[in-house]
């Protein structure tokens, strides 16, 4: 796997850096594309000693576009999934209704569409060198040990037509501060310094 990723920023280097973000979704969670092809698309994500991913609810729950399979490449990772329920005296959590940036204009951001309900959440942690799958409507978020680097690589698969790009927590997330900080474009040398951090360079 090093050496792919070696190869890849080599060769796509350009690419890399156009679509990679740091402070992905939280501070501290950073997003490298590795390969950027539909149905096939290659992504790694990296925390930092600083980051914020671990609180369980600290990452909103949600669904994806397309079924994943999360390769753990260093360090630990926990899966957490919940599923809807009918009743209402589990676990309610706020439905949130994201819009891009590409759409809204500026930073994008969630809208509050309601409540729904959920089972507690099944928690399964991902060891360096295993992975997990998860079809595209699987209700999920991940935690990392605080002040821990983990990574981990997401093959992205086939597309759920029935997508909707909705988010679930009880923090309000729908505050414009929310946004704040996230999705900044790294340089080479950011790209370079988050590798070498799980010894990739």
């Amino acid at each position: 796997m090093k050496e792919l990723v070696r190869h890849l920023l080599k060769n796509n280097k350009d690419e890399i850096l156009n679509k990679s973000l740091l402070n992905c979704h939280i501070k501290g969670l950073h997003s490298i594309m590795l390969l950027d092809s539909p149905g096939k698309i290659i992504r790694m994500y990296i925390t930092d000693v600083n980051h914020e991913l671990y609180e369980k609810d600290a990452l909103a729950f949600h669904p994806h576009h397309c079924d994943l399979t999360l390769h753990c490449i260093y360090n630990v990772f926990a899966n957490h999934v919940v599923n809807f329920s009918n009743d209402h005296l589990l676990n309610p959590m706020n439905r949130y209704l994201y819009k891009s940036a590409i759409i809204v204009g500026g930073k994008g951001g969630f809208k509050f569409d309601g409540v729904d309900y959920f089972t507690k959440p099944k928690k399964t942690y991902v060891t360096q060198g295993s992975s997990i799958y998860l079809d595209a409507d699987t209700i999920h978020n991940v935690t990392v040990p605080e002040r821990n680097i983990s990574a981990w690589i997401v093959f992205e698969g086939k597309e759920n037509p029935l997508y909707e790009s909705k988010a679930y927590s009880n923090k309000r997330i729908d505050k414009p501060e929310t946004m704040d900080g996230l999705y900044i474009r790294p340089d080479y040398y950011k790209i370079v310094e988050l590798l070498s951090s799980i010894g990739y360079m």
